[in-house]
């Protein structure tokens, strides 16, 4: 978020964001409130998030309900030779972790096929300043709530976002998958339009 606030300081053009980051009831991966990515500069998350640029917010919640297993690195390694090399630093997350959550992977699916996830019209902000909340993305539910500021994705089916993910791979590998999403254009997660 940090070089989106400066570009929109610049006045640089943007007129979109997709953005991997924040997270709604699933607490924190880097303190018991803050997602890394709000948590690593919450002033610029805060300042994007607040400036009225229209921002997809693809949060830690919905990131991690797509958790691959074991069974799905097998499944990964079989898809040809893309499929094999990214097995292996994927089968060390699974080792150390117990399982991997492919926040990108998922990002680029938001972002390519929003139609795959549930959305709903939200107001964020981040957390600035807080004595154990710096960081945290506050979602505000309330039906009197400051209008929206960004669209929240809320929901997928996880076995057909790893579907859709895995038909990417076999595409980068020169293998047929039928109904594949292209995977033309992504060339970051936190994507800007």
């Amino acid at each position: 978020m940090t070089v989106v606030a400066k570009a929109l300081r610049r006045r640089d053009p943007i007129t979109s964001l997709v953005w991997m980051g924040g997270a709604v009831a699933a607490g924190g991966n880097m303190t018991a409130a803050a997602e890394f990515d709000a948590w690593m500069d919450p002033a610029a998350a805060d300042e994007v998030l607040t400036s009225g640029l229209p921002v997809a917010m693809v949060p830690l919640d919905l990131t991690a309900s797509c958790r691959w297993s074991r069974e799905d690195l097998a499944a990964l390694a079989a898809l040809g030779p893309v499929g094999a090399l990214l097995s292996r630093p994927v089968g060390a997350l699974c080792a150390r972790d117990g399982g991997f959550v492919p926040h990108d992977a998922v990002t680029a699916i938001a972002l390519l096929e929003p139609a795959r996830l549930s959305w709903s019209e939200r107001h964020v902000c981040c957390e600035r300043a807080g004595s154990v909340t710096t960081g945290a993305t506050v979602v505000d539910r309330r039906h009197h709530a400051p209008p929206p500021n960004a669209r929240l994705a809320e929901g997928c089916d996880p076995v057909e976002i790893r579907a859709a993910i895995f038909a990417a791979i076999a595409k980068l590998a020169g293998g047929a998958s039928p109904g594949a999403p292209s995977s033309a254009g992504v060339v970051g997660v936190d994507a800007v339009r």
